[in-house]
């Protein structure tokens, strides 16, 4: 073998370096398929595989400067080439990982958020509500949650079509996006859920029991019946708006089920509405 194909020959072939960049290309674009299918998810490597190109010529000038005078410092030679080329690309993998992580993280976050309102969505407020529930009764089989209740609050704004007919859908984007932080400052952030369930309907998974619930609501009730909501429109003109809002709420008491706890706090929620709006009405769930 001649001792010098890596030091005198090969380095000084471009058509070898060429050839070996295509392959080293080919193999990383294979284990990218592979990542692509794990996650789901796919990403432009093109910056990627650039890098490689990079590498394999900053590693062939490293093992040019390595002493070989024997076959078996030839094999050692094209070892030690192997070796920074495939770290590389195991960098650039876990490159590549970090990047597939930050996306399907941003994309988790866009699957359960409102984008309206930037609150979670029905489909993150069930996952925190059956979270709730699953980790409520093993606290209850564990004998560590006997007291503690998980309460739906169903929150409707009254008449949201009136301003809508009157002042613009632009008008009503306002108040939902509103009233979603005017939520935020009267619940617990971190402990309840706060939500956007659908159109001008609002959802609050609640830890506590129906009379903590009531309270809190009362509150956040008040509030939104005693403010004035300044809407500048696009003619620049600041409009005054008020509204008032129609709340049920049901518990975990008698069912586990996060659909019959809902549909239980939407039939209250309805009561209050037909008993003239802009209060609360409680009802418990069915064994």
């Amino acid at each position: 073998m001649d001792s010098d194909i890596l030091n005198t020959n090969l380095l000084e072939d471009e058509t070898f370096i060429q050839d070996l960049i295509r392959a080293y290309e080919l193999k990383f674009q294979r284990l990218i398929e592979i990542e692509t299918k794990a996650f789901n998810c796919r990403l432009d490597i093109s910056k990627n595989t650039l890098n490689i190109e990079k590498t394999i010529r900053e590693a062939l000038k490293i093992v040019a400067l390595m002493q070989v005078q024997s076959e078996e410092d030839t094999i050692l030679q094209i070892k030690a080439f192997l070796r920074i080329i495939n770290d590389q690309i195991q960098r650039i993998i876990f490159r590549y990982h970090s990047q597939v992580g930050d996306k399907m993280t941003t994309l988790q976050h866009l699957s359960i958020t409102d984008p309206l309102t930037k609150i979670l969505n029905r489909n993150g407020l069930m996952r925190v509500l059956r979270n709730k529930l699953v980790i409520h009764e093993n606290g209850k089989r564990e004998k560590k949650e006997t007291e503690r209740s998980i309460c739906i609050i169903m929150i409707d704004i009254d008449h949201f079509k009136n301003i809508n007919d009157t002042h613009g859908h632009l008008a009503g984007d306002y108040i939902l996006e509103q009233l979603a932080r005017i939520l935020e400052e009267r619940f617990r952030i971190g402990v309840d859920a706060i939500g956007r369930f659908g159109g001008e309907e609002f959802m609050i998974v609640f830890e506590g029991n129906k009379e903590d619930a009531e309270t809190a609501t009362e509150r956040f009730r008040k509030t939104i019946e005693d403010h004035t909501f300044l809407y500048k429109n696009p003619k620049n003109e600041i409009i005054s708006i008020r509204i008032t809002v129609s709340i049920g709420i049901s518990d975990n008491k008698n069912s586990v089920d996060p659909n019959i706890i809902i549909e239980t706090s939407d039939q209250a929620l309805y009561t209050s509405k037909e008993n003239g709006r802009n209060q609360i009405t409680y009802r418990a769930t069915q064994n």
